[in-house]
């Protein structure tokens, strides 16, 4: 049997000034999963683009242990950071990992990390801003599915590969400049 708050906020999943009143008044809402998809409303901002995203991290900090509630996995198993991260949010999951660096590591009902989301989708930015958060062993075990393809070969499969302007050099934007992930391998966008 569903709560009060559960029920409110299925009804008002498109009624955002009302979500965000709930998610003020109660932090258990902050935990509810709506509907088959077993989204939260963080989900749905997410997915949504929605402007309310920020605040509603910041009343997920103020209000519970943040870890437990941006980890909350949807259907596919996928956080509110996978959904960002598939999407090319940059500024929404910059918001989401703050100082929780250890969601980059979560693995969806696919094994992808938010990494490699990115990577799935094309979204190279989201993925050298991603990588960029992670500490030296952390990016190696990111960087990988649990079938053992590298972000090299995801992003060769997907057909995402082309010209990355932060990482070309400026006198000859032609030619791709490789950047190191790490000290491991080299990269070369092209």
């Amino acid at each position: 049997m569903k709560d009060g708050a559960a029920l409110a906020l299925e009804r008002l999943a498109s009624n955002w000034e009302e979500v965000v009143k709930i998610y003020e008044q109660d932090p258990r809402a902050h935990k509810i999963k709506i509907g088959p998809s077993k989204n939260t409303a963080l989900h749905i901002a997410v997915s949504s683009g929605r402007e309310d995203v920020e605040k509603l991290v910041k009343l997920i900090a103020k209000n519970s242990n943040p870890v437990d509630v941006l980890s909350i996995e949807n259907r596919d198993r996928n956080n509110p950071l996978h959904l960002a991260a598939s999407l090319g949010s940059i500024s929404i999951f910059r918001c989401i990992t703050g100082e929780y660096k250890e969601l980059l590591g979560c693995r969806n009902r696919v094994s992808d990390t938010p990494l490699l989301r990115a990577v799935r989708y094309g979204r190279k930015d989201v993925f050298l801003s991603l990588y960029d958060m992670c500490d030296t062993t952390s990016a190696h075990d990111y960087c990988h599915d649990m079938e053992g393809k590298k972000v090299l070969h995801l992003a060769i499969e997907g057909g995402h590969m082309g010209k990355s302007k932060k990482h070309l050099d400026p006198e000859n934007p032609e030619e791709g400049q490789g950047i190191e992930l790490h000290g491991e391998c080299r990269i070369y966008l092209i």
